[in-house]
């Protein structure tokens, strides 16, 4: 996202995922074969392949997963869209701070810290360690989220040891198909 709100993307462009929308945008999401945009004026645009037409409501953010999409709407409540075929577009109710859509299945950080996850839990990448949060990542068929006390968990699928995170504090990480990458307190990326 540049300065002026627009965006920029490169890369795979197959379905015209990395030609964006003229507008401006507070947010982007990309996914494999298509991304989304959170629009200044709080509407959802997705380019690229097309998962169905984005909800007409008023968000705060939004996470492309691979089939399915959810955004946080301005009431705090979730709605996702496109293949469900885990579940994992059938967001639980209550009210969320934040929502990541990972591969088959979705996390999302409750607005009392704690995370709720759905969709495909084959690796117990659906189950989520007790305690509280500030923000959650879904990947392949794990996920990561950074604890209150900026420590990291992550779950789910190690074959790769993307389940087992570094020492440290954190302030943001991000769960990939098969790896996690993550900014420390310090400002430092590690992946």
């Amino acid at each position: 996202m540049k300065s002026d709100g627009s965006l920029a993307c490169w890369g795979w462009n197959t379905s015209g995922q990395s030609t964006p929308p003229v507008g401006t945008f507070t947010q982007v999401s990309a996914s494999w074969y298509y991304t989304c945009g959170l629009t200044s004026d709080g509407s959802i645009a997705c380019w690229g392949l097309s998962l169905g037409t984005p909800p007409v409501e008023t968000f705060t953010q939004v996470s492309a997963g691979y089939g399915h999409t959810c955004g946080l709407k301005s009431d705090g409540s979730l709605t996702c869209w496109g293949d469900n075929s885990y579940g994992q577009s059938t967001p639980p109710s209550g009210t969320f701070t934040q929502v990541s859509a990972g591969y088959s299945h979705t996390c999302a950080v409750k607005t009392d810290g704690t995370l709720a996850c759905w969709g495909d839990d084959g690796f117990g990448q659906a189950t989520p360690p007790a305690g509280t949060f500030t923000q959650v990542s879904g990947g392949g068929y794990h996920s990561c989220g950074v604890k209150a006390d900026g420590t990291l968990a992550c779950w789910g699928y190690n074959y790769y040891g993307q389940a087992i995170p570094p020492a440290g504090t954190f302030t943001q990480v991000g769960a990939g198909s098969s790896h996690n990458c993550g900014v420390k307190a310090s400002g430092r990326v590690v992946c």
